[in-house]
């Protein structure tokens, strides 16, 4: 009932047209789109448990840009490039952060991993598919028809994989959402590019 209730918050008008202007000056064959907004932090750098890397995103990509959307890729200049026709990465382009937050709220869908701009959706009511997620509380997605995979488990000890029946008896919070995993003794394996690409194709079969 909640859920069906919310209403959205409505972007100040100046920055709606600020944003309008952006998109048209970077990436106006976008216009006659839906678009698809990307997020993927990068654990190519530093061994964020719940990044990930951006070429495992590749194969969906591909696939939303075949399908004739947009992808805008978010993200800072510390994230490795990703360059595809069909694509803006907005990661290498200096922009006002506004810019994301309107993208967000004008998304057909996001792809994301477990990092603040996902949870704007919320506000924005706009649907999220969460990838390599690394708990079993908070970050999963709550909004009906949203969907989410999680990164695989093992105890380092024996290299046993984590079911999610495992997964159900932690405490509520369990997760692991540490910048260096080295020490821990679980290892994760993120998804994959054929499981990232599945998990989109459910979405769009889904709606």
């Amino acid at each position: 009932v909640l859920e069906s209730n919310y209403k959205s918050p409505e972007l100040p008008k100046v920055l709606i047209k600020d944003s309008e202007d952006f998109i048209n000056f970077h990436a106006p064959e976008s216009l006659n789109k839906k678009w698809v907004v990307l997020h993927v932090l990068d654990n190519t750098k530093i061994n964020f448990a719940r990044g990930a890397d951006i070429k495992n995103y590749g194969l969906a990509i591909d696939h939303l840009i075949e399908n004739n959307f947009h992808v805008f890729r978010l993200g800072d200049s510390s994230m490795p490039a990703c360059k595809k026709e069909g694509l803006t990465d907005l990661a290498n382009i200096k922009h006002e952060s506004f810019i994301d937050l309107y993208l967000i709220n004008s998304a057909f869908l996001m792809i994301a991993n477990q990092s603040g701009p996902a949870y704007a959706t919320n506000l924005f009511d706009t649907n999220l598919l969460a990838t390599n997620l690394t708990d079993w509380s908070t970050a999963v997605t709550r909004k009906k028809g949203n969907f989410f995979i999680n990164k695989v488990f093992y105890n380092k000890s024996d290299n046993t994989r984590f079911s999610v029946s495992n997964l159900l008896e932690q405490d509520f919070n369990f997760q692991i959402n540490f910048d260096n995993i080295d020490d821990l003794d679980i290892s994760l394996e993120e998804n994959s590019k054929s499981e990232i690409l599945e998990a989109l194709r459910d979405y769009l079969s889904f709606y």
